[in-house]
């Protein structure tokens, strides 16, 4: 199955991701200056734990649906 974004997709999906930046970069600010560092180092292992979740889950059928 081919699928593509129409321009009104695009614009909601970039909506969002600006709306959960700024909510996170709101968050952020109650760090205190040794903290920051951390949470900047912590990315590149939660990116690697994000892509092992992603390759655990089992490959979908392109006929099964979800209910």
């Amino acid at each position: 199955m081919l699928v593509h974004f129409t321009a009104l997709g695009v614009q909601v999906i970039e909506s969002r991701r600006n709306d959960r930046m700024a909510q996170l970069s709101k968050i952020m600010d109650g760090l205190n200056p040794e903290e920051k560092p951390s949470i900047a180092s912590a990315i590149p292992a939660m990116r690697h734990l994000a892509k092992l979740g992603n390759d655990s889950r089992p490959a979908k059928s392109p006929h099964s649906h979800s209910r």
